[in-house]
């Protein structure tokens, strides 16, 4: 049986460079305090969860919130897109696929949009169609332009010109 249920957990970490001029991540010194707690100020929360997608289960992390509670609500936010899929299988890898394709910085989708999108039966990832593009295939499906009309001959229209 698959467990649907969404888990995630909380990290931090720190850009600075330690003595090996890698990044220190959360051996940095600087990002917790005396009391062993999280300095905000210093480094950024993140949060990390194994998501299915299409080709199997993949580990997703996202950095870069200043603090724990919006990790956590970012987190919450993409196991209620999963949530979506219901029981489908197939329908939460689709949404798994978005989920790990989302470039850092770009926030993910609206549920509103992708439950849409669900109910029409539409890939979730998929982006919607541009007015262009519809028009395009409308004309296409078009059998016949209607032609011009010329209310006049070209010969009484210019007489007076030339």
């Amino acid at each position: 049986m698959i467990s649907l249920r969404f888990r995630y957990s909380i990290h931090y970490k720190c850009a600075c460079a330690g003595p090996d001029g890698k990044p220190a991540g959360r051996d940095c010194p600087k990002l917790w305090r005396a009391d062993r707690t999280w300095n905000p100020p210093h480094g950024s929360c993140g949060w990390a969860a194994r998501v299915p997608t299409s080709g199997g289960t993949k580990l997703v992390k996202r950095y870069g919130f200043p603090s724990k509670r919006e990790a956590e609500a970012a987190a919450g936010y993409a196991g209620k897109l999963l949530d979506l899929a219901g029981g489908d299988v197939i329908t939460r890898a689709r949404i798994g696929d978005m989920i790990a394709a989302a470039k850092r910085g770009i926030p993910l989708p609206a549920a509103e949009d992708v439950a849409r999108r669900l109910g029409l039966g539409l890939d979730p990832s998929a982006p919607g169609i541009t007015v262009a593009e519809w028009l395009d295939t409308w004309l296409a499906g078009k059998r016949r332009t209607r032609r011009p009309r010329v209310r006049c001959a070209p010969t009484r229209c210019t007489a007076g010109y030339g």
